[in-house]
């Protein structure tokens, strides 16, 4: 690293070596032992996230003597630094209680004297966009990137005196902690809708007496209708690909990615667009606004809800919701187990899975009356948009945070020393 390359510090910091405030840097097992069904966890890269460890990602599992056997030369306690080193580079986190696992080579793992460093002031410098960059820069990208460890340790952090780096480390911690609340909160809305649905497509609102039926138990008052029976469902087409007259015009046309990647509740725009001669030229079709676009062709079981005129490609299976149906109540009921399983089993195909216009038509579904329909819709989507609203507010906090981590440890910005 170029010394020129890195920002003027204020008096009293410096620039030092990773090798000069830590007592060892090492790595993660480079021969991992044959993997078990249970014992230790073997941690890798894709574990180690911004601040924290992520147990809910998948990891393997050695048998506890293999483990003793790492232990010996390559333990992990606490308050050591860990930092992914091979393929995303720059996620650190400081292991705050001593637990038995293991990592892969994909991983650093940095032991600090803490007399000179906090572990969370290094963890906050390695989670920050100009290390990260520095990182990239000095990768090897001849396969997978990675930084090797004697180039790490070669690498150079801005020290801040001790009690400045405890002032740091406490106001970054605050934001991680917000973060944090943040992210439990959206986990638990999102178990409160799923058990939500469950109960209201079972139980309905209000409702004494209840029925079995193929689809399970449901009121007494519902009916189980098909799809055919409450819209007129249609699919889509392609206009030919290699005519340029076709595409690049005002249409919306909405592929099975437009619904996969974004994750959204309503369509309002599409990758990409098709001309009026496109859509004359095709079996397209337009469909009218509220409608309820569902994937049926290898991804399927996806639905969106378009606010505008649409049209969409083959993979898809259309509805056109009729007066007996409230296309949000639609939309959530499609996304319900019971239907979802129905989308499955109706599914096949040699090369991909689909479900033909004739099958989807067939799906059946229980139906409250009209005004049941828009209180259960209700419901679930004041509930989705509370989730939202966190997932607004997670980003923006990431957002602050990211910019106190840069400005706080390069002193741009002072804090408050006791």
């Amino acid at each position: 690293m170029n010394s020129r390359d890195l920002p003027q510090l204020p008096s009293g910091w410096d620039w030092v070596k990773i090798d000069d405030v830590t007592t060892s840097v090492r790595d993660g097992t480079h021969a991992p032992p044959p993997r078990t069904i249970e014992g230790i966890p073997l941690l890798s890269a894709r574990n180690i996230k911004d601040g924290y460890i992520d147990w809910d990602e998948d990891y393997t599992y050695i048998s506890e003597q293999d483990y003793i056997n790492i232990n010996q030369t390559n333990s992990i306690k606490k308050d050591d630094v860990l930092l992914t080193t091979v393929g995303t580079l720059g996620r650190a986190c400081v292991l705050k209680e001593e637990i038995p696992f293991t990592v892969q080579r994909s991983v650093a793992i940095l032991r600090v004297k803490k007399n000179i460093v906090y572990p969370s002031y290094m963890k906050y410098y390695f989670n920050s966009s100009f290390f990260r960059k520095i990182l990239i820069r000095y990768s090897n990208t001849t396969a997978q990137s990675g930084i090797y460890l004697g180039m790490l340790k070669k690498f150079k952090i801005p020290l801040a005196p001790l009690n400045e780096q405890k002032q740091i480390t406490k106001k970054l911690s605050s934001f991680e902690s917000m973060l944090y609340k943040t992210k439990i909160i959206i986990q638990n809305l999102q178990i409160l809708k799923k058990g939500l649905m469950q109960r209201l497509f079972t139980e309905g609102i209000g409702h004494t007496e209840f029925k079995e039926t193929r689809l399970g138990k449901i009121p007494k008052e519902w009916e189980v209708v098909r799809i055919s029976d409450i819209g007129n469902v249609i699919g889509g087409g392609t206009p030919d690909t290699k005519n340029d007259d076709y595409w690049n015009g005002d249409i919306l046309w909405a592929t099975p990615t437009d619904i996969t990647k974004y994750n959204i509740k309503y369509i309002s725009n599409t990758d990409r667009k098709i001309t009026r001669e496109g859509l004359n030229s095709s079996s397209v079709k337009i469909l009218p606004p509220y409608s309820l676009l569902l994937t049926s062709r290898a991804t399927i079981g996806y639905c969106v809800i378009n606010k505008d005129e649409i049209c969409t490609n083959q993979g898809f299976q259309n509805i056109i919701p009729n007066e007996k149906i409230n296309v949000e109540f639609l939309y959530y009921m499609i996304q319900s187990e019971k239907i979802q399983n129905q989308l499955i089993r109706s599914a096949y195909g040699s090369t991909f899975l689909e479900i033909p216009n004739k099958d989807v038509k067939k799906i059946k579904i229980p139906v409250p009356n009209l005004a049941e329909q828009e209180s259960i819709a209700k419901i679930l989507s004041d509930l989705e948009n509370k989730t939202e609203n966190e997932k607004i507010l997670k980003k923006i906090i990431k957002k602050i945070k990211r910019g106190l981590i840069q400005d706080l440890l390069t002193g741009k910005k002072r804090v408050k020393i006791n």
